[in-house]
């Protein structure tokens, strides 16, 4: 097997995602500051927004110190970029990797959709990864990626405290509309709602008991779903890949409430604890309150990065023979 080297982005979820293979004797992490002076100096260093306006010398000084935990010699690597892992935009250090490790393979690994992506953006990771991993359908059949749905890792040091009965989190994206109806429909089914909507304007702040525009960190989002007994999504139009909500209702055994349709084609679909719906009106407080009693089918060991990294394996393996 080969060895794998997981650079993780700066969004705070994108730790969920490996977390399990920290063990793995042919895992390794990147160390990449994140927190004192070096944090700060890095983040700065490494901003793009900074360098599209003035390009800052001198970064490969911090090539070897994200490498510092990588043992062994330089035969046999895969790197692993998550979507949002600022190295993964410095070309120099792309370009670095591939000279100093023989026959090394990078790995780009998509977390969201790409609707809101730039051609150029696109046409950059296109060009400059061996293996693109997504785990949206239509974009890896739009692009001829690889398709991987459901991986992530627990927080097993979250305890749970009820909080309420319906949790939902997420940006407005044309969508508000769906998510109101959606509050008022469990609010009058006598359900405690935690909503939490960013990027409202304030003429469409209506309902009192939503809060706007309060980004919530992640840790602080694993709580509420924890604390919650059903966690509801709408999905903005055109995406068809599973959300963070799909992965977080499985491993911590909540009732999910989505208007992913497409789910049921896929291998993590629960008929058990997973509600569908097209319109808001579709739902049934009833039927879900009947699911929140039934045994999960979908566990967390199927959403297991082990699962993910035999799959990459595979796809390494078929690259190098190309």
């Amino acid at each position: 097997m080969h060895k794998y080297v997981f650079f993780e982005g700066i969004y705070g979820h994108s730790k969920y995602v490996f977390k399990d293979l920290e063990k793995e004797n042919n895992c390794y992490f990147a160390d990449i500051p994140r927190h004192g002076i070096k944090g700060i100096l890095n983040h700065y260093h490494t901003s793009e927004k900074i360098n599209k306006k003035i390009k800052l010398p001198f970064k490969s000084i911090w090539y070897k110190g994200y490498l510092r935990k990588v043992i062994g010699g330089s035969d046999g690597y895969v790197f692993v970029f998550s979507e949002g892992c600022r190295q993964a935009y410095d070309y120099y250090f792309l370009s670095w990797l591939k000279n100093k490790y023989s026959n090394a393979k990078l790995v780009y690994y998509f977390l969201n959709s790409t609707c809101e992506l730039s051609k150029k953006r696109l046409d950059y990771i296109n060009n400059n990864f061996d293996i693109i991993v997504s785990y949206d359908k239509a974009d890896c059949d739009k692009y001829n990626w690889n398709y991987y749905c459901g991986l992530y890792c627990a927080d097993k040091e979250i305890k749970e405290n009820r909080t309420s009965d319906v949790f939902f989190v997420g940006r407005n994206k044309g969508r508000l509309k769906q998510i109101i109806e959606s509050y008022e429909l469990f609010s009058k089914a006598n359900m405690i709602c935690d909503y939490n909507i960013v990027g409202v304007k304030k003429e469409d702040q209506k309902n009192s008991g939503i809060k706007y525009n309060k980004p919530l960190p992640y840790i602080d989002v694993l709580k509420k779903d924890i604390g919650a007994r059903f966690l509801f999504e709408n999905l903005q139009e055109n995406q068809t890949g599973c959300t963070f909500r799909t992965y977080e209702a499985i491993v911590y055994n909540k009732v999910l409430i989505s208007n992913n349709l497409s789910l049921k084609e896929m291998r993590i679909f629960d008929k058990n604890r997973m509600f569908l719906y097209e319109k808001v009106e579709d739902i049934s407080v009833d039927e879900i309150k009947k699911m929140e009693k039934l045994p999960q089918i979908i566990t967390a060991k199927d959403l297991s990065p082990l699962l993910f990294l035999d799959f990459l394996e595979e796809k390494v393996d078929e690259d190098e023979k190309q």
